[in-house]
């Protein structure tokens, strides 16, 4: 099976300006994502695509692979845009460029997904929230999952409601792999009234009745969109 990854990454950031350039052990975030995932031997192939000069520039300078994209509306529509200018493969792994804390083995565990759900057009990483103050931010999106894993809603809000944490709660984490032919698809599903309300594309996805199946991991990812959560990624990775 063919595997590989595209890392979306542009400037414009609302809470931390250009944070994909930000340096987390000795290197820009963005680059310190593109080695990591350059030394997962499930991916035969791994690019960063951006529509910024200084970050092509900066994957210029440590040799990392970079595609060039027009102006896009999410990373979703920057990783389709550049993944038609790639050797096709049979998934492909979008990771922000504010994500990195990612790993081997979380690219993995995408890839089993499609082994063991055969259905499966999408997988996404899921874990557990750890406290109910985490789970009420509305910043972090909730899934509800059927017994074999597969996505049934995400919001923002609090689901299944509940005033209290349970072990059916889970946090989705923006970490997706996709079927080849779905890639190809994406762009032409129309926007929902649910993904418009809840500010979740994904949404789209369910409505137009792609199965989407989740893959749970332990430890605590951390997503880049503040100065504090750069601060905690720095303390992991420089000890």
């Amino acid at each position: 099976m063919k595997v590989q990854a595209i890392i979306p990454a542009r400037l414009s950031s609302e809470r931390l300006a250009n944070k994909v350039l930000l340096e987390i052990a000795g290197k820009p975030m963005v680059i310190h994502i593109y080695e990591t995932l350059k030394n997962c031997s499930a991916l035969s192939d791994v690019c960063i695509a951006t529509e910024d000069i200084e970050i092509a520039e900066a994957a210029d300078i440590f040799g990392a692979k970079c595609i060039m994209t027009g102006k896009c509306s999410s990373g979703t529509q920057r990783v389709i845009e550049a993944y038609a200018q790639c050797e096709q493969a049979d998934l492909l792994i979008n990771v922000q460029g504010d994500e990195p804390l990612v790993n081997c083995s979380h690219i993995e565990s995408l890839i089993q997904v499609f082994k063991d759900q055969p259905e499966a057009g999408i997988a996404t990483l899921i874990e557990p929230f750890t406290d109910y103050e985490e789970l009420s931010d509305p910043n972090n999106v909730k899934v509800v999952l059927s017994d074999t894993g597969k996505a049934i809603y995400f919001s923002r809000s609090i689901i299944p409601n509940a005033n209290q944490l349970h072990d059916f709660h889970y946090k989705h984490v923006g970490i997706y792999a996709f079927k080849s032919h779905i890639v190809k698809n994406l762009e032409s599903i129309p926007r929902s009234q649910l993904s418009q309300q809840e500010r979740l594309e994904q949404l789209d996805w369910l409505v137009a009745e792609l199965a989407i199946y989740t893959a749970k991991i332990d430890g605590k990812l951390i997503g880049v969109d503040t100065e504090a959560d750069l601060i905690k990624v720095r303390q992991i990775l420089e000890g």
